[in-house]
């Protein structure tokens, strides 16, 4: 087996400025060219957590229930059906036969088994969706049982965030009892999915062919190859779309967007998404530690200006920590609105005078409008005496950082609130539950209050819908009191294209996510 990566001496990125790029754009069509501000940060999916990683383990791997493509609906997948036994600590999944990984080896029971122990072993951020998971039975080749560790009432959507990998895969390329984690880290041949990756360029370009022998068959029209650029200036991205250079770009700017509306070759698929932005703040240090300080930045944030400047308009109002539309939410919370006088209140009551507090707000170089939400804040924040500096880093760098409390920035640019799976116990235990806060994880602010952590398990084993819906609105509550992070908008997934690419589905639950399987080029 041939390691699937290689490194170019010159950048994809400066050929394209020079007109001589290795990768000019689609060369015909059966190929979809795809350009983004980032590649995987992992292609091991027990380890990878990103937007960009897990489009990536979309396409590449597949799990025993999916989403069904632009719902929130459960469908089978590698798992035919399912059942739960009437205590609901025990699930009985029959599995899909005549299913083969990538390296040809036989999808089964053993490999369910396999994957999900592997996961909970190497324990990084996917260990949150089989945490719940006591043990897997092999009860025959193409039956197994889940046995859990107490009810947990949404476990049937944690399922499509499990994927299954080849052990034949992992322990070809395990180095000194790894499970193989340095290998899988950068490559990608072990799923059952349509496409696995071909090659990797760090930095530069990622390619995903067509794997011939995919279970589910192949059309005429299928999309044979897709190559993954990253392109991290907007501006560069949405000319290369305007040249037909790539078919589809990720994340372009507001400004960016508004420049392509009246391009009659392009086409934007925009719909209210289930990701939330938010401003981090460390409340284990100095000066966010202190709820009055963290409440004084709750108000001096413009987020009118926000919606309308920055995001022109491409964005709604977050009420709490988490979005209308997913399962007991909170409906009595207000968004926030700008109030400089409250603003410098808190700052008073946590004995601030103006030119007494500073600090340093760290925003990706990956997302400029971060940049741009960071100086409309220091310039208001400058009105009432505080001093913001802004510091630039990668999300990279960042995810290094967040590890330890006394590493993490005191404001910054971190995790947005996603909610991957349609599961309103999971998105806020991420994010807000004390035991989410180990390593990179999406807990980033290291905040812990044991109340939240007690409703939320309670949550998470409550059958009663409405019963479970009141925990959660607690939890709610009680995380808009406690504001360890500021609670910007919600954004709208907007996807630019040319009009030529056909079948694709936008995912309400994670916007990197690519059907690339349905998708074809007219």
């Amino acid at each position: 087996m041939r390691k699937r990566n290689c490194v170019l001496a010159v950048t994809l990125l400066g050929l394209w400025a020079l007109g001589l790029c290795v990768l000019p754009g689609p060369s015909n069509a059966k190929e979809l060219v795809v350009a983004d501000i980032l590649l995987p940060t992992s292609c091991d999916p027990a380890v990878g957590a990103d937007v960009v990683s897990r489009a990536f383990f979309y396409a590449a791997y597949e799990p025993l229930l999916r989403y069904k493509p632009g719902t929130t609906e459960l469908e089978p997948c590698l798992a035919e059906s399912y059942e739960a036994s009437k205590d609901g600590l025990k699930y009985t999944l029959n599995l899909r036969k005549n299913v083969k990984f990538q390296d040809g080896s036989p999808f089964n029971a053993e490999a369910v088994k396999f994957s999900i122990e592997r996961i909970k072993k190497i324990n990084r951020a996917p260990a949150i969706y089989v945490a719940t998971i006591k043990s897997v039975d092999v009860i025959d080749a193409n039956k197994v049982g889940i046995n859990l560790e107490a009810v947990d009432t949404s476990f049937p959507q944690r399922l499509p965030m499990v994927y299954i990998v080849s052990p034949k895969y992992v322990k070809d390329h395990e180095q000194a009892g790894d499970l193989g984690q340095k290998f899988l880290n950068e490559n990608m041949m072990g799923g059952t999915g349509p496409y696995y990756m071909d090659k990797l360029v760090p930095n530069e370009y990622a390619v995903l062919a067509k794997y011939k022998d995919y279970w589910r068959g192949w059309k005429t029209n299928n999309i044979d190859q897709i190559i993954w650029r990253q392109v991290k200036e907007s501006t560069t991205r949405r000319l290369m779309l305007e040249k037909g250079d790539i078919q589809v770009s990720n994340r372009l700017a507001a400004d960016d967007l508004v420049a392509l509306e009246k391009n009659p070759n392009i086409k934007i698929a925009e719909a209210m998404s289930f990701t939330v932005e938010y401003l981090r703040m460390n409340v284990k240090k100095k000066p966010f530690d202190d709820i009055r300080v963290r409440r004084a930045m709750a108000y001096a944030l413009n987020y009118k200006g926000v919606i309308e400047q920055v995001q022109q308009n491409h964005a709604s109002p977050l009420y709490g920590p988490m979005p209308k539309g997913l399962f007991g939410h909170n409906d009595t919370l207000k968004s926030f609105e700008q109030d400089m006088t409250k603003a410098k209140k808190f700052l008073e009551e946590a004995g601030y005078k103006p030119g007494q507090l500073s600090f340093t707000f760290v925003y990706l170089k990956e997302q400029p409008f971060m940049k741009t939400i960071g100086e409309l804040l220091q310039s208001d924040l400058r009105e009432i005496g505080v001093d913001m500096k802004m510091q630039e880093t990668t999300w990279v760098t960042l995810l290094e950082m967040v590890k330890d409390p006394e590493t993490t920035p005191q404001m910054f640019d971190g995790a947005s609130g996603d909610a991957a799976i349609d599961d309103s116990v999971e998105y806020l235990t991420k994010q807000f539950h004390s035991k989410s806060t180990a390593g990179a994880s999406w807990n980033q602010n290291w905040y812990i209050n044991p109340k939240v952590d007690e409703l939320l398990d309670k949550a998470k084993v409550t059958v009663n819908a409405d019963e479970r819906a009141r925990y959660l609105k607690e939890v709610q509550s009680i995380v808009y009191e406690d504001l360890p992070q500021l609670f910007i908008f919600r954004e709208h997934t907007m996807k630019p294209m040319l009009k030529s690419v056909m079948g694709y589905v936008l995912d309400p639950l994670s916007w990197g996510q690519f059907n690339f399987y349905d998708m074809y080029i007219q």
